[in-house]
């Protein structure tokens, strides 16, 4: 939904074509917007299906205290005022980008505090008459007299986020409801259009990292490790990416998999990770039309209409950084091979299974049921090998024992658990003799693509590594 006349419904400027098809290539299911208050349930239902764990609201952690072997946590029940005290082993602070947790801990965030100023604007309105039968997430509204999006929030309620401008005299205070309700209706187009104003909230945008992920025993996750725009619609899924890098490897040391030091992989991991989505949702905020830097430099709105209103040529389709993203960490073992090249490391993802990447989508069959590969990959280590790596399996199963560490095996092609012709070979980079090593959090860890003399030996050492327990020369490559 472009700029509209006044009073009538004018078609888009322009429109840009969903990628679906192309992600259905590399994923099992597709991607979806919703909003908060429709994800958390489902999300809390999940949690106290999955978990004995204790889940309580109106609870705030008031203060911790590191010890040499533990965590002790005072918590505060705000409705009663009762106050109790939790001994813990770890301690994650999943607690936002004002984490108490971080400050408390003393680590500063780096990089750019203010990016753009804004205003999310709430509203109830029936534009079914203008919409039709579009299917709409979010408008790129470019009318002269008002910038900002315009995002379909499900039945009639809808967002309005608009920017100001200090530089120039503006502030959160001249939103008033009136101005508000004159910004929705010029944004959508329709003078008289009958808006029911909800809440209205000044924010601003930012590019921020913690320096540090952790400290000892207490982890950072979330957006109280990065703070970045929503021009992308990555920090949720970044923050997901976070705790489930930290979560199985918290698991591993409990469980005695693991040494502690294994944790210490996870800000090698995940903080350059961090890095490079939080720039990337910088540029796509640079390129939208209205947004400006905090100190009144060049603004999207200065530029034609034809070369603001869609943003960046990459935004929407960072499809590299979502499914290409890549570990580097002594606990990922190097095979040789060279990093894929994409000739756009942000758009162009190239599916494949070089250690350190995410194990790629690939379809399988069983008896006429069709599963994904990433179906296979939960909460244990997970060796798949071609259809002539028995002794891939074998080995991995006489490790497991060895070690006490689960090791779930499966063989892929004639006569395996599952069939999927050479898709499986050719994408993982296998032979029908290779096989993976893949994380409990769908990342390889280990490849070898043909049968080597020794599997027992080659597994044994892949696991230890994985797990923090031996250390591995990094392979350079070009």
């Amino acid at each position: 939904m472009g700029a509209q006349s006044r009073g009538r419904r004018a078609p888009p400027q322009t429109h840009r074509e969903s990628d679906t098809r192309t992600v259905r290539e590399w994923s099992p299911t597709w991607g979806c917007t919703s909003t908060q208050e429709i994800v958390e349930p489902v999300l809390l239902a999940q949690a106290r299906r999955l978990t004995p764990a204790q889940i309580r609201f109106s609870t705030q952690l008031a203060s911790f205290e590191q010890r040499e072997d533990h965590i002790l946590a005072t918590l505060v029940h705000r409705p009663s005022g009762r106050v109790q005290q939790v001994r813990a082993q770890y301690l994650i602070g999943a607690d936002g980008s004002h984490s108490p947790v971080r400050d408390a801990l003393g680590i500063r965030m780096l990089g750019q505090p203010v990016l753009a100023y804004r205003v999310n604007i709430l509203f109830r309105a029936d534009l079914s008459r203008w919409v039709g039968d579009r299917e709409i997430n979010m408008c790129f509204i470019t009318n002269p007299e008002v910038a900002g999006n315009l995002l379909y929030n499900g039945g009639n309620r809808w967002r309005f986020t608009a920017f100001y401008h200090p530089d120039r005299g503006q502030h959160p205070e001249d939103f008033t409801p009136e101005r508000c309700l004159q910004l929705v209706r010029t944004a959508v187009g329709v003078p008289e259009l009958t808006v029911e104003l909800g809440e209205i909230t000044p924010w601003n945008d930012a590019a921020l990292v913690a320096e540090r992920f952790y400290d000892r025993r207490v982890f950072l996750a979330g957006d109280a490790t990065h703070l970045m725009s929503p021009t992308g619609g990555f920090a949720m899924n970044v923050g997901i990416q976070d705790v489930h890098n930290l979560a199985w490897k918290l698991a591993a040391v409990l469980k005695g998999w693991a040494p502690p030091s294994l944790l210490e992989s996870y800000e090698v991991e995940r903080a350059p990770i961090s890095r490079v989505m939080t720039e990337q949702m910088a540029r796509n905020l640079g390129s939208l039309p209205g947004a400006t830097s905090a100190d009144g430099g060049d603004s999207a709105s200065s530029r034609p209409p034809t070369q603001m209103h869609l943003g960046r040529p990459e935004q929407f389709r960072e499809h590299n950084l979502v499914f290409g993203a890549t570990y580097d960490s002594t606990v990922i073992v190097p095979d040789g091979t060279a990093p894929v090249k994409v000739a756009n490391p942000v758009t162009d993802y190239a599916p494949n299974a070089r250690p350190g990447s995410r194990a790629p989508h690939v379809w399988l069959e069983r008896a006429g049921e069709r599963i994904s590969t990433i179906d296979l990959f939960n909460r244990e280590f997970v060796l798949v090998a071609g259809a002539r790596g028995q002794s891939w399996c074998d080995a991995a199963k006489q490790v497991s024992q060895s070690q006490g560490v689960p090791i779930q095996t499966f063989r892929i092609g004639w006569g395996g658990d599952f069939d999927a012709g050479r898709e499986w070979t050719t994408t993982y980079g296998v032979e029908e003799d290779g096989a993976v090593l893949v994380r409990p959090d769908g990342y390889v860890a280990w490849r070898c693509a043909t049968r080597k003399a020794e599997p027992m030996a080659e597994i044994e050492m892949a696991l230890k590594v994985a797990l923090g327990h031996q250390v591995v020369e990094q392979v350079a490559t070009a």
